[in-house]
């Protein structure tokens, strides 16, 4: 039976067994698409990205979770990346920065690349800028769904919802011990969230445990395949967007916003997502979310019959 490259990144953690886990199949082009879903599935993990080819600085890809087909993956991004300068079909020469194109099946966007210390990337991706809704459902439905009361959300910042690779709902929460305390019911929420067109529900909160991280959160993807992910680009890019909109964070005298969050701390699983941001007219005018992964598994996975 064949086989391909297999490798396993825990990705937006600079050390092991932290960030959310992406698997990366190499040589993808000639699968089908019913043999990298079955493959998906196999994996379980929250994104497995099928590199279908390389040309220069263009690397097209397929992302695909357990459940369902993913139109962009901000970690999986930083996974695949990662594994390109570790297996030197990307390499730095001289230079400590490198763009490149990363290409899915919906769109292309640019990704900067910046060497650490220690030689690895720091991926950060160009994410599409949402667009804002007030949805209409009820609240109280929502809370129950999370396992909390509706007096656990902050009142000062809108159930709204943000439209960009994915729709995320935003829910402010009142406290970090609000945060931790959701105890979802992933079959209803799920259900929820695609009765009303949400892929995500991203709690957060500004209460968080490094003094210099700007929030904390958790997102809940049972509507794409995903109960809680531990780490997720696209979803605080949203957020960091959210935020801006409603003026909780605001940018230096040059326009510039570079931030970070934690998630993953309910899961046992720290991460740290890279936030930059550029502001124009009080608006956001480009959002790139990013960081680092680190190597778990290598190996070769056989391909479906």
């Amino acid at each position: 039976m064949p086989q391909l490259p297999l490798t396993s990144y825990d990705c937006f953690s600079d050390v092991a067994y932290g960030g959310s886990v992406a698997m990366i199949v190499s040589d993808a082009a000639g699968l089908s698409e019913e043999a990298m879903r079955t493959i998906a599935r196999e994996m379980a993990a929250p994104a497995t990205c099928f590199i279908q080819s390389i040309e220069g600085d263009e690397v097209r890809v397929r992302f695909f979770s357990a459940g369902a087909e993913l139109p962009m993956c901000g970690h999986g991004t930083v996974g695949l990346f990662t594994k390109l300068f570790e297996d030197e079909l990307l390499v730095w020469g001289d230079a400590n920065k490198r763009i490149a194109t990363l290409t899915t099946p919906i769109r292309s966007s640019p990704v900067d690349l910046y060497r650490s210390g220690d030689g690895r990337p720091r991926v950060m991706q160009d994410m599409r800028l949402p667009a804002f809704e007030l949805p209409v459902f009820d609240v109280d439905e929502l809370a129950g769904l999370l396992g909390v009361g509706a007096d656990a959300f902050d009142p000062a910042l809108p159930l709204e919802s943000a439209s960009a690779d994915f729709v995320h709902l935003m829910v402010a929460m009142r406290s970090q011990e609000d945060l931790h305390g959701l105890n979802p019911d992933y079959t209803g929420l799920g259900a929820f969230c695609r009765a009303h067109g949400f892929g995500t529900v991203i709690a957060f909160t500004s209460e968080t445990s490094d003094p210099e991280a700007a929030w904390r959160c958790r997102d809940f993807c049972p509507a794409v395949g995903v109960d809680e992910a531990p780490a997720v680009g696209t979803s605080n890019g949203a957020l960091a967007c959210y935020l801006v909109r409603h003026g909780v964070l605001a940018s230096d005298t040059n326009g510039c916003i570079n931030v970070f969050a934690e998630q993953g701390y309910s899961l046992g699983r720290p991460s740290r997502i890279d936030v930059a941001m550029r502001v124009e007219q009080s608006a956001v005018a480009a959002v790139c979310v990013g960081g680092l992964a680190t190597r778990i598994v290598s190996g070769f996975i056989r391909v479906p019959s």
